[in-house]
């Protein structure tokens, strides 16, 4: 054992027996405990990173420290997740204001990130809703792209989710081999990698209606797979627009921890349809567990789709965004 008490034994042969009277041989075995250190040992933590550098120049910034795992925990020992505010501090930053000209309602991005926008077309959204909602994906395309010409700038790879699912895909998770994202009704209108397209707003401003069912977990599995083709040198970020909970919240969850495992940092905004509140939508309580850290920042809960197509609340997600 390799704790708690283990036992070692050693042996020998004998190479000849005694004769004619001689001294009997003695044993042959021996034993000897070891190991006898307890079994449960807490992992050790380093000591606190400095902070870091605030998160934006301007309207809502954050500097983070953390602590990494210097010991590994023995036996049923604990030690603290990763996202834990035992290994993870946030403090906010005092930053201005971002100022915009009067002429220019939407928010531009100058970061070098690259943006996988995931936008939930589900039967979970009406199809009213959806007006607004791809509304609001255009304005939030051409605010991170600008004028498209410069390559230090954002990179955005769009997905459409929640369209019509085929026999090959199981929505639950639980089986189904689909070749084609198309099978999980989910649509790709723009890749990393590409040259920019400067009809890409238009593409998702005139989508239509998919009105089938959000497959989120396999939706988020290819925004991992799309994050492989990011540029090397840029900050990558997952956002997730949706309004139904995940058919499967547990895969859902998975997958966002896999994408943070992975360098990636992970947003969600819900948004709350007609007759509903922060406090009674269940799922708002289990996204606050799939979100990268600091919550704040990464969970951006909106009142209604109308909202969510307005400037202010497409221009809080781009300053968020980058």
């Amino acid at each position: 054992a390799r704790c708690g008490g283990g036992v070692r034994e050693r042996m020998r042969h004998i190479h000849r027996e005694p004769r004619h009277g001689g001294r009997p041989c003695g044993s042959v075995s021996e034993t000897q405990q070891c190991n006898v250190q307890a079994c449960t040992a807490g992992c050790e933590l380093s000591s606190w990173t400095g902070w870091s550098a605030c998160s934006a120049t301007c309207g809502h910034a954050t500097q983070q420290r953390t602590r990494s795992v210097r010991r590994e925990s023995e036996g049923d020992g604990a030690c603290p997740a990763p996202q834990s505010h035992e290994r993870v501090n946030h403090r906010m930053c005092d930053v201005p204001v971002c100022e915009r000209p009067k002429n220019q309602p939407l928010s531009t991005c100058a970061a070098k990130v690259d943006v996988a926008l995931l936008v939930d077309g589900s039967s979970a959204v009406s199809a009213s809703d959806w007006d607004l909602l791809r509304k609001a994906s255009k304005m939030i395309v051409e605010g991170l792209l600008g004028d498209g010409k410069t390559a230090e700038g954002p990179q955005v790879a769009l997905q459409v989710f929640g369209g019509k699912v085929k026999a090959k895909c199981d929505p639950t998770g639980e089986g189904g081999d689909y070749t084609e994202v198309s099978d999980c009704g989910i649509s790709w209108l723009s890749h990393f990698g590409e040259k920019t397209d400067p009809g890409l707003a238009a593409k998702i401003g005139g989508y239509q209606y998919p009105a089938g069912t959000a497959v989120t977990h396999t939706a988020l599995y290819e925004a991992s797979t799309e994050a492989m083709y990011g540029r090397e040198d840029a900050a990558s970020v997952v956002v997730v627009l949706t309004a139904g909970e995940p058919i499967n919240p547990h895969l859902a969850e998975t997958s966002s921890h896999e994408l943070q495992e992975h360098g990636v940092r992970v947003m969600w905004v819900p948004v709350l349809r007609s007759g509903l509140t922060a406090v009674s939508w269940a799922p708002l309580q289990e996204m606050k567990h799939w979100v990268s850290l600091p919550l704040q920042e990464n969970l951006v809960v909106v009142e209604g789709f109308g909202t969510l197509a307005k400037a202010s609340a497409v221009n809080r997600l781009i300053e968020e965004i980058c």
